[in-house]
């Protein structure tokens, strides 16, 4: 142990691995504790050091920051002068003064104004309470930072400020709350009143009659605030007599240049509507459910109030499974619901937790959750025969799947429940880890496939099981190891709504991108002898594909691939039938060998499918049975021998090409009205049924490839039966069809769930589903328990947006919270202005207002879909352009679009040009995905510490029980029971029973005060 230790050093190291390792409160104390007794530190060096963590988290601000501020500053471990010294010197007016003074640094970085005004709250919340100022020093060293910050903040000729917008506003709104405590305190009244240097005083009264002025322009919304301030700087004698007034007149030049209009806010609700509408949008088409894009957007809709959120969460989470259920949703819709609730809720619990204040506990807010839903729409497994209801045991299923979790003890199941349940609770020791199923998976090739079937459970397992089985499948393809891929892949296809499972855990791009990549480069080995079994793996690995594609609408964008890549091509051509001369030779050779192989009598010879890659027969199959179309009409081959041919493409090692020849079919139908259509209804009899006999696996792939098929070919085949309706034999294919409906995950729906056609139908539908909205979360404000409108489906926007024009669809939000707005009925139209607000903010598949890339995946989202359309958002930006205009003639309306706008400009602040990247807890990074994948990684290593993309918080932490100490496991990233939760341990990476000073040179006889001037 050594003298010359630098604290510095060492408690800068401490904090940044508390932040990355989200320790709570109560355990960050009695590390402190433990660090402080050895290796003291001045208190402003340590509240220099505790901001400068922020910039582990770029421009996103960690709420854990906040929780650590609040107990050093109880504690006294850190002085009000000290902390709200630090901000300001990280902050943007006081870069602005450098600036001005032309002493800017050259790499320059400022905290983000959430950071400010979060912590000036506190500060304020410290001197209206009387805890501070603790001595004279510190409230004379406060009132000299705030005089100098409000100088800042009023300055002219802002080079670093944009335009006025919401986050300067409430750093304005926050610093102007703080000097008003400041200012009112009865000990620094006393202060002033005893007397203070002449030069402070000077320079505070200058300050604030400055400050002043221009905060009631900023903010004219709460003049009652400014005048406050204004009244209390007078009575304690804060006015120059020699001020001129230039001071005031510039601020006022200043404000009036940078906000030319301002309208009264609405109070800000967080209704019950709101986290509905967002997770809807979420699960209404493929699952957009990135861990770090809907922590982000709800961090910034909450401000930091994590208790709220989390049981905001639950409770919508429930809602949306409820609503679907009344709306009579597929099976497959209700299952990925309840999988979301069960499954994906519980690990977001637990990321969340870490940010939460010590006194609040996970299975409190469980608790308040479930007193607003409904135990007689969610029924317990003691209700027996009495309900039939789908969602019976989900509250029981949930709260097994938290026990899992550690979110709460399993002896308080009983009193959550409201009865014994007659299974008993998991152990949270049994959850599963993801490196625990990798290494399962080596030792057992097997295992890969009952995990897979284990997907389907309701236990919240799902997580762990999708990162490892994406790992797999990775892996399998890095290695081409083709047989494991064949038995994964005929697994995962044979049951498509498992595809939900998984995208609601890890991206696209994770799975398809290696799958898209092994086909590219498929080749035959030099020493290959059988061809077939190739067909085989390439068809069971291009069908999986095929069916994320088709079920979901994807593009090459979601995908990941380039356009250039096989998939790609097969998505643009893979219904043509080529010309002869436009094929060529190689291709030509194809065709005929595979002509003959199929359609004349005997065993397919080796050398069709030996000299024929599986891509290259992808390409030509359409073709191929064009020609056998036209030479079946004319006679050339006749019903046995296409019969024969049909069979081979009903071979699992060819059953991916009905895709490509029906596609053709389905082509030459519309285009070719007067053909004749027995040869074609011939093949889809033929194709459309399977024998009962073949093989489970062979008749899972072929349901599969007629789900893809259904929407495209019984459209087509209605519209031959338009077309001739004496025709008897359409009919009996249609209804072979019918069972496999339920597969497409389109945001669009289907048409029969509009009441009437026409736009002035689709207008009345969505002005009804957004008061519908109003009116459930009026309801909720005064009654725990209200179930949801059985009458909203998230995908009526979509398809008003997609029918009407993103333009017409605000037109009918704002018309509505205008017209509550005009009735005078304060509390509904604030209701209305947050439901609108969760509209325009909603992610969608396509023209997504907030980017979801999936940066915490192990492949990331490059790119988002884009129509050529605007979105909800865009068309609100562009009518709040024009505000100022519509000012003059509709002053309501005018306010509405203003007020609207800010409320969506600050939930979507923290997404417009940032990437998210969630580590162990709730801590993002920035992070630009356009800059290219590297850039990504690298953004990802830096922020989570080498986190190997495991994706789901669920798996990159083994959280014991999240109330207790940490036990710091696998990567030093666990949370659990037990374990010596020491400062050496959390300094090492990991906790042990070691001397918590083993390895660290820790510093001695540091003076514990710091002298305040």
């Amino acid at each position: 142990m050594t003298a010359t230790a630098d604290p510095v050093k060492i408690w800068s190291s401490f904090l940044e691995r508390c932040l990355k390792n989200r320790i709570r409160v109560d355990q960050f104390e009695r590390l402190t504790e433990e660090l402080y007794k050895r290796t003291p530190i001045f208190r402003r060096t340590l509240a220099e050091l505790l901001l400068d963590c922020q910039s582990l988290t770029g421009n996103i601000v960690d709420p854990l920051l906040f929780t650590y501020c609040e107990y050093l500053l109880g504690v006294s471990r850190i002085g009000a002068a000290d902390l709200l010294s630090a901000l300001f010197l990280r902050s943007r007016q006081h870069a602005n003064s450098l600036a001005a003074e032309g002493q800017l640094p050259s790499k320059l970085v400022c905290s983000p104004p959430e950071l400010d005004h979060i912590i000036l709250d506190q500060l304020t919340r410290a001197f209206v309470s009387g805890k501070h100022p603790k001595t004279r020093g510190e409230g004379l060293s406060t009132l000299k930072v705030l005089s100098q910050w409000m100088m800042a903040i009023t300055k002219p000729n802002d080079p670093l400020m944009p335009a006025l917008d919401h986050h300067f506003v409430l750093v304005c709104d926050a610093l102007g709350m703080f000097a008003t405590a400041i200012v009112e305190n009865p000990r620094i009244s006393g202060f002033i009143d005893a007397g203070i240097q002449k030069d402070l005083r000077k320079d505070l009264s200058q300050a604030l009659s400055s400050f002043v002025a221009y905060w009631g322009h900023v903010s004219p919304q709460h003049p009652q605030n400014a005048n406050r301030l204004d009244m209390s700087q007078k009575q304690r004698g804060l006015t120059d007599e020699g001020l001129d007034g230039s001071s005031s007149q510039t601020a006022l030049d200043v404000a009036a240049a940078i906000q030319v209009e301002s309208v009264i806010d609405l109070p800000s609700m967080y209704t019950r509507a709101g986290v509905f509408i967002f997770l809807s949008s979420l699960l209404s088409a493929y699952p957009l459910t990135d861990d770090s894009m809907m922590l982000g957007y709800l961090s910034m809709r909450y401000k930091g109030d994590t208790q709220q959120l989390v049981v905001d969460l639950i409770v919508a989470s429930f809602d949306l499974l409820l609503s679907a259920t009344e709306r009579n949703e597929s099976g497959q819709t209700i299952d990925s619901l309840k999988s979301f609730l069960i499954n994906k809720i519980p690990a977001l619990l637990v990321s969340l937790m870490g940010s939460m204040y010590p006194s609040v506990t996970p299975e409190f807010c469980i608790a308040q959750a479930l007193q607003h839903v409904d135990p007689n729409a969610f029924p317990p497994f003691s209700s027996g025969m009495i309900s039939n209801s789908t969602l019976q045991e989900v509250r029981q299923e949930f709260l097994f799947a938290c026990v899992l979790h550690s979110l709460l003890p399993a002896e308080n199941i009983d009193r959550l429940l409201g009865e014994t349940p007659l299974a008993y609770p998991p152990n949270p020791h049994s959850r599963y880890l993801k490196e625990d199923l990798l290494q399962q998976c080596a030792n057992d090739p097997g295992k890969v496939i009952q995990l897979i079937t284990e997907l389907e459970k309701l236990d919240g397992n799902a997580g762990a099981i999708v990162h490892a089985v994406t790992e797999v499948i990775r892996n399998s393809c890095a290695s081409k190891d083709t047989m494991s891929l064949k038995s994964i892949c005929n697994a995962i296809t044979g049951k498509p709504p498992l595809l939900d499972l998984f995208l609601q855990f890890t991206s696209p791009p994770s799975i398809l991108q290696p799958l898209c990549h092994v086909l590219d480069t498929w080749r035959y080995e030099e020493d290959q002898v059988e061809f077939q079994p190739v067909y085989d793996e390439f068809a069971s690995v291009f069908l999986l594909v095929l069916t994320f594609i088709y079920r979901y609408d994807f593009t090459p964008t979601e995908l990941g691939i380039n356009p250039s890549s096989f998939v790609a091509i097969f998505l643009i051509n893979g219904d043509r039938a080529f010309q002869v001369d436009e094929l060529s030779q190689e291709q030509a050779k194809h065709l005929t060998s595979w002509t003959r192989g199929l359609f004349e009598p005997g065993p397919l010879p080796d050398d069709v499918t030996g000299s024929c890659r599986p891509q290259q027969f992808y390409q030509i199959v359409p073709t191929l049975f064009a020609q056998a179309v036209v030479a079946y009409a004319e006679g050339v081959i006749d019903t046995k021998a296409m019969d024969s041919g049909l069979e081979y493409i009903l071979e699992p090692f060819l059953l991916p090409s009905l895709i490509g020849i029906i596609r053709w079919m389905i082509t030459y139908i519309w285009s070719h009205p007067k053909a004749d259509t027995d040869v074609l209804l011939h093949i889809l009899r033929r194709v459309t049924r399977i024998s009962t006999q073949s093989d489970p696996d062979v008749q899972a792939m072929h349901a599969t490839i007629m789900s893809i098929l259904y929407p495209m070919l019984s459209r087509s085949l209605h519209n031959l039966t338009r077309r001739h309706p004496e025709r008897q034999d359409i009919s009996p294919i249609l209804n072979t069809l019918k069972p496999y409906s339920d597969f497409r995950r389109s945001r669009y729906g289907t048409t029969n769930e509009w009441p009437g056609s026409g736009s002035i139908n689709l207008k009345h539908t969505l002005h009804n589903s957004f008061q519908a909205m109003v009116m459930w979360s009026t309801q909720a404000t005064i009654q725990a328990v209200q179930n949801p409108p059985s009458t909203y489906a998230h995908r009526q926007f979509w398809i008003g947006q997609r029918l009407l024009g993103a333009k017409a669809v605000l037109g009918i939000i704002l018309d509505c919270i205008k017209a509550q707005t005009e009735a005078q009925n304060g509390t509904a139209a604030a209701i209305a202005l947050d439901v609108a607000a969760s509209l325009v903010c909603a992610p969608t598949p396509e023209d997504t207002p907030i980017p979801v890339r999936w940066l915490g995946s192990v492949a990331p989202v490059l790119g988002a879909r884009r129509s050529g359309r605007i979105n909800l958002a865009e068309a609100l930006k562009a009518e709040f352009d024009e505000a100022g205009r519509l000012m003059g003639h509709d002053t309501v309306a005018a306010e509405t679009v203003v007020r609207l706008w800010k409320r969506v400009e600050q939930q979507l602040a923290a997404q417009a040009h940032v990437g998210l990247v969630v580590d162990a807890g709730v801590g993002v990074v920035e992070g630009d995905m356009l800059a290219g994948m590297e850039v990504a990684a690298a953004a990802a290593v830096a922020a989570v510490g080498q986190v190997d993309g495991a994706g789901d918080v669920g798996d990159m932490v083994d959280y014991g029980a999240v109330q207790g100490g940490m036990d710091l496991d696998d990567d030093g990233m666990g949370m659990g029971m037990g374990g010596d939760s020491s400062v050496n341990g959390l300094m090492q990476g990991g906790l042990t029973d070691d001397d918590i000073f083993g390895g660290l040179e820790l510093g001695e006889g540091m003076d514990l005060d710091y002298p305040f001037n």
